[in-house]
């Protein structure tokens, strides 16, 4: 098949044998049927369906027996007397409304030594052997394991996204510019293969199945045509913990959490960073840091909160609405003498990621509620999306936990129930609505959990049957029906509700030093003189920059950062020009400047080129600098001397001098700087 340049994605091979005996017992003959089922990647039709007898193929297909008909053992009593008919019934088909599999190859051959044909056209057999096909049909294509299957729709969903991609205008090999245009998170990947693939086609879904699908997306994208990475196809998956501030990732330590708070004028936690690099491309540009923290969150908040509260920051959380999410915002709100009571969460039904995220210690923590925001997700945030024209139906975006299969339940009419969170997220939920409905005025911020607490936790009876099932809307379900730029306009629009003002001082630093370490190599009095004007000048701008400081101390709203920079800057440079020491120190740089004009070759202002020149022809950057300045101020002869200085021995800086001396004579004589030697 990988020669006829199918991708093949799966197959399953089969065979069986039957003996026929005529009804007078006067023929006898052996039969065997083999039969191949092949799922691949890139086969334009939804079926290529192919049937042989001993190998040959015929031009019609020959497997119809009307006196015996074909049984499709998944339904039990349903039978046709065409075998495409039975096949169709597993989604096997060409038509696309009775075809759940697509991209798909079936061969079968029936072998035997003695065929009778119907007529002469050999379209049709005189016997089939239903019974033995019947049973090998069933044996091939019954429903594979739900992981192959899995696999098999998640390559088509990425094999979609591929061609999608090729077929940009004006795309290249190479071209990333739907990661601009249209990124997507491997959750965003997951939600479109359980709603296009998964659910339509009953796959069962598992506590793993999510972990297996995000954790093959690279493999099969190398494995699409062309080999392409997964940021290719526009697909951003996350990393370590990270912080996203100023058009740039840092890799962040948690032992530094601390000095997360000083990033930012709101610094807002997201669970997963691919919503954060979606998010980041519509608002970054307005001083938000973006904290990517892989689940830790709520070990480092306290020590988080108290350092932002010192430096006047803003600090939000988005979590997912589920036992978990919540958990995880809630257990950073807690103030003192709320304490969390640990031995009531060390039961846990599971191992799942969610769960764990709720056992860590908790500690007193001396802040108000209102120091760490949740901004969701919860219905009313899905609400606010209509403010964008954007509606959300929420049976479209929440879901039931997985099904835990080691422990099955059952609901109170008997059927399957879904999975549910376990206890150790559960039992912090219903604690805390137990404490808002005790006191409402106290534990006020807990009145969402109580009105929700049988949505999050769900309800069972007292047989621990299932009544109502705890359901869970993602953020990444979120981010999918609405876009990145709507999720950021959200993300905007609860930050500047929640915090109407923010000191824009967080994001916007003070200019630095003038100089860098190198400054110390020049020589002292050199250094003395530009100490002396940096002086200056941070003495003519204090007050514009403390005025500055104070107008973003308290600022209103959201402002774009890169602009307000360039504001500042034209600030301070205006004040600085109407400055009268600093026009005193100006006025006496022209000698300076005149000299400056002899060097004026290309280099003054881009080191960087001239350096490059220099590696070029592999000279020392000085020689090519001196050399340069000769062919511009020197005469003919010492130009001619530069060009040949290896051949005739002459040294090229005893050149330079002789032309600097020239230079020097005629600036302090009141002459011109350019070609002031008379060519001789």
């Amino acid at each position: 098949m990988r020669q006829l340049g199918y991708d093949v994605i799966d197959m399953k091979y089969d065979v069986a044998q039957e003996y026929f005996i005529s009804e007078n017992k006067q023929i006898e003959y052996p039969l065997v049927f083999e039969s191949a089922v092949i799922h691949t990647s890139n086969l334009k039709s939804n079926l290529v369906y192919i049937e042989g007898i001993n190998s040959s193929i015929p031009y019609s297909h020959p497997f119809v027996n009307r006196e015996k008909p074909f049984t499709w053992q998944k339904k039990g009593s349903w039978q046709s007397d065409h075998l495409t008919a039975l096949l169709s019934g597993y989604g096997y088909s060409i038509y696309e409304n009775t075809c759940s599999k697509p991209r798909s190859i079936i061969i079968t051959n029936l072998i035997s030594p003695r065929t009778v044909y119907q007529d002469y056209g050999k379209s049709k057999i005189e016997m089939v052997p239903s019974e033995t096909i019947s049973k090998l049909i069933n044996k091939v294509i019954i429903e594979p394991k739900s992981k192959r299957l899995v696999k098999y729709y998640e390559t088509i969903l990425l094999q979609e996204r591929w061609d999608a991609v090729r077929a940009r205008k004006g795309w290249k090999k190479g071209d990333r510019s739907i990661l601009d245009d249209d990124p997507l998170t491997q959750s965003g990947i997951w939600y479109d293969l359980r709603e296009k693939y998964l659910i339509p086609n009953n796959i069962p879904i598992t506590k793993t199945t999510r972990s297996q699908v995000t954790g093959n997306i690279r493999k099969i994208c190398k494995s699409l045509e062309g080999n392409p990475m997964r940021e290719d196809l526009g697909i951003i998956a996350g990393a370590r913990a990270s912080l996203y501030f100023g058009g740039k990732w840092e890799n962040v330590d948690m032992d530094e959490i601390v000095a997360l708070a000083e990033k930012g004028t709101d610094l807002v936690f997201i669970e997963k960073r691919g919503i954060i690099e979606i998010v980041s491309k519509y608002i970054g540009q307005y001083g938000i840091a973006f904290c990517n923290t892989q689940g830790h969150f709520t070990e480092y908040a306290k020590d988080l909160a108290r350092a932002s509260k010192e430096a006047k920051g803003n600090v939000a959380i988005i979590t997912d609405w589920d036992c978990a999410g919540v958990n995880i915002a809630e257990r950073v709100r807690v103030k003192k003498g709320e304490e969390e009571d640990e031995e009531e969460n060390a039961a846990a039904e599971d191992d799942t990621e969610e769960e764990q995220e709720g056992e860590e210690q908790e500690e007193e923590v001396e802040h108000d509620s209102a120091i760490i925001e949740r901004l969701g997700i919860t219905f009313d945030t899905l609400k606010s999306f209509q403010s964008y024209d954007i509606d959300i139906n929420q049976d479209k975006v929440e879901e039931t936990y997985p099904v835990n299969t080691k422990k099955p339940r059952f609901t109170v009419d008997g059927r399957p129930a879904s999975g549910k969170p376990g206890k150790s997220v559960t039992a912090p939920i219903r604690r805390m609505a137990q404490r808002y409905r005790q006191n409402p005025v106290k534990y006020a911020r807990y009145e969402y959990i109580s009105d929700n607490e049988d949505y999050l936790c769900g309800v069972e009876d007292d047989n621990g049957k299932e009544v109502q099932p705890a359901k869970r809307i993602e953020i990444d379900s979120v981010l999918k029906k609405v876009g990145g730029r709507a999720f950021a306009r959200w993300i905007f629009s609860e930050l500047e509700e929640r915090f109407p003002n923010r000191d824009y001082n967080r994001a916007i630093k003070k200019l630095t030093d003038y100089s860098s370490e190198k400054f110390e190599i020049l020589p002292d009095s050199m250094k003395r003189v530009i100490r002396h004007i940096f002086n200056l000048a941070d003495a003519a701008a204090e007050l514009e920059e403390k005025k500055i400081e104070s107008e973003q101390e308290s600022t209103e709203g959201f402002i774009d950062i890169v602009n307000k920079k360039k504001e500042n800057v034209k600030r301070l440079a205006d004040v600085l020009a109407k400055d009268y020491d600093m026009q005193i120190v100006n006025s006496k740089m022209e000698g300076l400047l005149n000299i400056l004009q002899c060097y004026d070759f290309g280099y003054t202002d881009n080191l960087e080129t001239f350096k490059a020149e220099a590696e070029k022809h592999n000279v020392p950057l000085k020689d090519l600098m001196q050399y340069a300045f000769i062919i511009k101020n020197g005469n003919k002869k010492q130009k001619a001397d530069a060009d040949n200085s290896e051949k005739s021995g002459i040294k090229l800086e005893d050149i330079y001098k002789e032309v600097m001396s020239g230079v020097l004579a005629k600036l302090a004589g009141g002459g011109g700087s350019e070609n002031n030697n008379k060519d001789t």
